[in-house]
């Protein structure tokens, strides 16, 4: 089913053999529609491809759905607004061209890869939103405004005690904890800060991200040392903090 600027009221889309909806060149408004158990699982519910804008307000989205919303967009805009969407894959994926705006206010996304995977848009505004299951992909956003997110965390702290040997000046820490698949370790902020008399001793320090199995994900801190610790057992504590800033 194909809409080209028009406004959707309140329609139920259930057990619709083609498995999704195309949006395309103009702006379509969905307000108050229910896409239920669509008879494809291996299609978007929402599909836009071509240039134009696209609305949900108010909307639902489960029950069987494999993809919420897939936006290839050039010159677009995509807002979802009060509205559930619970797949068991991509709640909404928009990859873009570096033109694109996404604004998604007052929502609940649930997916069982990604709530939200997000790559080459302009701007990236969230607010007022739950992720279900916390796993959220976000790169080559020029601008972004995260804020009043359940289930999302882009900032973590913690403590690492670890033992020194008099050799070892190069330790790891912890995994990062950030609920962002950092792929680039330029896009996290690491901040380390020494607590203990040996770890100082042995300071300056320097933490950063390391990616411990050579997968292309910088999941790890590490921290290293101007000098090794000196000898001893949970005797070089090192308080850490990570923020990402995309």
């Amino acid at each position: 089913m194909t809409f080209y600027g028009c406004k959707v009221e309140g329609c139920n889309y259930a057990d619709d053999p083609n498995g999704c909806v195309y949006v395309a060149y103009a702006r379509v408004i969905f307000h108050g529609c229910d896409f239920l158990y669509p008879k494809s699982t291996t299609k978007y519910v929402i599909v836009a491809d071509e240039q134009g804008d696209v609305w949900l307000d108010s909307c639902f989205m489960t029950f069987g759905i494999y993809y919420g919303v897939h936006a290839k967009m050039n010159y677009s805009r995509l807002f979802i607004v009060n509205t559930h969407i619970h797949a068991t894959y991509r709640a909404v994926h928009v990859v873009g061209q570096g033109n694109n705006n996404v604004r998604i206010i007052n929502s609940i996304l649930y997916g069982g890869e990604y709530d939200l995977y997000i790559d080459n848009i302009l701007e990236l505004i969230v607010c007022d939103t739950q992720f279900g299951s916390g796993k959220v992909y976000i790169a080559n956003v020029s601008r972004k405004k995260l804020s009043q997110i359940t289930n999302y965390n882009v900032v973590n702290n913690g403590v690492a005690t670890l033992s020194g040997d008099g050799t070892t000046t190069d330790f790891l820490l912890s995994e990062h904890g950030l609920d962002v698949e950092v792929t680039d370790p330029t896009k996290v902020i690491v901040k380390c800060t020494p607590a203990s008399p040996d770890a100082i001793a042995a300071s300056p320090v320097v933490c950063y991200l390391s990616d411990e199995d050579s997968d292309g994900v910088y999941e790890s801190i590490r921290a290293k040392f101007a000098s090794a610790p000196a000898s001893g057992t949970d005797n070089v504590k090192i308080v850490w903090e990570v923020e990402y800033i995309g």
